[in-house]
């Protein structure tokens, strides 16, 4: 239900801007035009034609996409990734990052004297991947020399392995040489697998198998990303790598890397085989760039493992952007994202540029007010299972909602303690802020998108210099007015949620904020982990403020004309 309405929000928000004529860019398109026009009115005679159509697709689109939010599952990777099964309908194991995977089964054989011996050919990951480590038998490690065991299981197992490249020289090989269903010429290209040999003799007086088949596994370091920083035709990158040119790939373990990968699709032959299939110029890659920096600077990586058909492809892409602290969503019939870490306001809303009603929540609800959370990691230290972390309880917060108000937080491709306490301390400092602030706002409030940090100065409404994160965007072309959707912003929660102070910042309401002195542009380049981003501060969306704030001005005198 959740991929289908997401898949029609994007349908119908191109629709809408293919029928106002605004395209990825549209303040761009349309601020622009009207700006070499030589003034305001030829814009406004320009934003008249729109017809009624762009404006219902674009609520269509907007509808849509809250739907499928709401009705999105929770992010759960499919399956227990750790062990070896056979499973014909589990679809081809994806590894992201560096983790254990027990193995999908594609073919089983018995087969010599006696059927004596019995190879399991096992699909570890689509590939290629980055490398594939030593066999764990028990989760203990096998050594071999060349393809037989040495040591308990010398002449008792064998091991032939590939990393998945496409196509693949050879096929994986047996001890014996082909055998029933398995040929030189059956070949596993894009897929990283291997072909597992064991030899069952019951003459043998000390059996190295009494109990059957043992358990099995491998670390697995996972399949290569587009990593844009590294793309000099995108601005601000440098290297080699392309988007759709799996050969200029790199190894990386960053969520936002992996994000971008996932969203434009793993593609062999040129068939889709896992991912969201999205052409490149459907991706802002822009607040991806800036997203990457952050994952690093905090040290948040994506691992795990996910399937082509268990696992839904855009709860898929939640999964891998959650591993980041980030959001994905669709802005402009782009892919865009939101992430937390500390925000620079680049702009002020003021009850001049409000154009109707506007709603704010006194409060968050007390549903959604916990003051405790529970993190659910996979951790190497426990054998790669899913253990619950420590309880993360705030004091003043219990304190203030008289009594502890639990709650618990799966992260299904996280595999570090720390980043799992951050994540969920994150979660619960979101949680409590004012969600669904609406603000109705004049044509040049165009150019706000979401991610953006403004700052609302509103006395009627109680909001006097409060800082406020953008989520939505609704536009609507017919009466040029642009609705904003924003949720409060706590500078003080970045600190406190990644362990830099003991000190948890007061729960928002409608009073008068503390004051917080703002973030510089050199605090910000360093907290984000890039100095370009924070050079941009003076501009909104890429517009030169100064030519925002005279447009400002233009709008409002003419309005006021008869």
């Amino acid at each position: 239900m959740s991929k289908a309405l997401k898949t029609a929000a994007l349908v119908v928000g191109a629709a809408a801007l293919i029928a106002t004529g605004v395209g990825a860019a549209a303040g761009a398109g349309l601020l622009g035009a009207a700006a070499a026009s030589g003034g305001v009115i030829a814009g406004v005679a320009t934003a008249a034609t729109f017809t009624t159509i762009g404006t219902l697709a674009s609520l269509g689109a907007l509808a849509l996409t809250v739907a499928a939010g709401a009705t999105a599952p929770k992010g759960t990777a499919a399956g227990n990734p750790t062990k070896f099964t056979i499973d014909k309908d589990s679809g081809i194991p994806i590894v992201l990052g560096r983790t254990l995977a027990g193995g999908r089964v594609v073919h089983r054989q018995y087969y010599g004297t006696k059927n004596m011996f019995e190879s399991w050919v096992t699909a570890l990951s689509l590939g290629p991947v980055k490398s594939v480590g030593p066999l764990l038998i028990d989760k203990a490690p096998v050594t071999f020399a060349g393809s037989g065991a040495t040591g308990t299981y010398a002449g008792f197992m064998w091991l032939d392995t590939q990393l998945g490249a496409c196509p693949e020289p050879r096929a994986l090989a047996g001890p014996q040489g082909a055998f029933a269903g398995w040929t030189s010429a059956s070949k596993l290209s894009g897929l990283a697998a291997d072909l597992w040999t064991l030899k069952f003799d019951k003459a043998q007086k000390n059996n190295v198998f009494p109990n059957g088949v043992p358990q099995r596994a491998r670390v697995v370091e996972g399949m290569l990303a587009y990593d844009m920083r590294l793309d000099s035709s995108v601005p601000g990158g440098s290297g080699a790598c392309r988007l759709g040119d799996e050969a200029t790939y790199v190894y990386s373990e960053n969520p936002a890397c992996h994000a971008v990968t996932w969203a434009y699709g793993r593609y062999q032959n040129g068939v889709l085989i896992a991912g969201g299939g999205l052409d490149v110029v459907g991706i802002d890659l822009a607040p991806f760039t800036e997203w990457a920096n952050v994952c690093d600077a905090n040290q948040w990586k994506v691992g795990g493992q996910v399937f082509t058909t268990d696992d839904n492809s855009w709860d898929v892409l939640k999964m891998i952007a959650q591993a980041g602290g980030g959001e994905v969503m669709p802005v402009n019939a782009l892919l865009s994202c939101t992430f937390n870490a500390p925000r620079v306001s680049i702009g002020t809303i003021t009850t001049a540029d409000i154009t109707g009603d506007i709603d704010v929540p006194s409060s968050a609800p007390r549903r959604s007010r916990r003051n405790t959370i529970i993190a659910r990691v996979r951790l190497e230290t426990h054998g790669w299972e899913v253990q619950p972390l420590d309880a993360v309880a705030v004091p003043d917060y219990v304190a203030a909602d008289g009594g502890s108000r639990p709650t618990e937080i799966e992260l299904p491709l996280v595999q570090q303690v720390d980043q799992g306490a951050q994540l969920a301390l994150y979660h619960l400092l979101n949680m409590r802020e004012l969600d669904g602030i609406t603000l109705p706002c004049k044509v040049y409030a165009l150019g706000y998108r979401p991610g953006d940090c403004l700052t609302i100065e509103i006395p009627e409404a109680a909001l006097v210099g409060r800082n406020v994160i953008v989520r939505g965007r609704e536009i609507d072309a017919a009466t040029m007015g642009v609705t904003l959707t924003c949720r409060s912003e706590t500078p003080g929660k970045h600190e406190f949620a990644l362990g830099q102070t003991g000190k948890a910042p007061p729960t928002p309401d409608l009073s008068i904020p503390v004051y917080y002195p703002p973030y510089t542009e050199v605090e910000y380049a360093a907290e984000a982990g890039t100095a370009d981003y924070a050079g941009q501060a003076g501009s909104i969306d890429g517009y030169d403020r100064t030519f925002l704030e005279q447009l400002r001005a233009d709008v409002d005198q003419l309005q006021q004309q008869p």
